[in-house]
């Protein structure tokens, strides 16, 4: 779930290449802010954003050293050494007829009448999907084991082509020769 033009009309996408801009806010590579649950609050969606730093009790500040997302979207990071502090949860999104989604460009969708409106959970949880961290979806098409096979099927197209074409000529020259006599 991205922010939209306005809060209460998001975009949803399945490009999950997010970066952390200075202010720690949790961006598409285009630049829309990642919503999700911030802390233990599980029902408001709010722009998901991880501190780059943290005011220590001693009063030191401990920089950012890791950031860490689970399987069920839980973002937890690191300052410092060892202090890990939970930031909050990514959050899915599902329709009751995904394919009717409005496509907005850059891999951007809004729901409508056909898709229904968005049902928000956490990952893992029920029918919702896990987060894989570290890795992008990438189409289950092999580009270059389509293309050969297209080839082999032209060939093999041309080839019965020009066997149906002998068949005809010969069968023209047999009638043509039976005609004659």
């Amino acid at each position: 779930v991205v922010q939209g033009d306005q809060i209460d009309t998001p975009f949803f996408t399945r490009d999950g290449s997010f970066n952390i801009t200075s202010q720690g806010e949790v961006v598409t590579s285009d630049g829309f802010k990642v919503m999700g649950f911030l802390g233990e609050n599980k029902t408001t969606l709010n722009n998901l954003i991880i501190p780059t730093t943290k005011q220590n009790v001693d009063l030191t500040t401990s920089i950012i050293s890791n950031i860490n997302v689970a399987p069920s979207g839980k973002i937890t990071a690191t300052y410092g050494l060892d202090d890990e502090v939970e930031i909050g949860n990514f959050v899915l999104a599902s329709f009751i007829n995904t394919p009717g989604l409005s496509p907005k460009g850059n891999n951007r969708f809004q729901n409508n009448a056909e898709s229904g409106l968005p049902r928000f959970g956490i990952p893992m949880n029920g029918a919702f999907g896990k987060i894989e961290a570290g890795s992008l979806e990438r189409a289950n098409v092999d580009i270059t084991s389509e293309m050969v096979t297209m080839l082999k099927t032209q060939q093999a197209f041309s080839g019965v082509s020009r066997l149906l074409q002998t068949e005809v000529d010969l069968t023209k020259r047999l009638i043509d020769g039976w005609l004659i006599k």
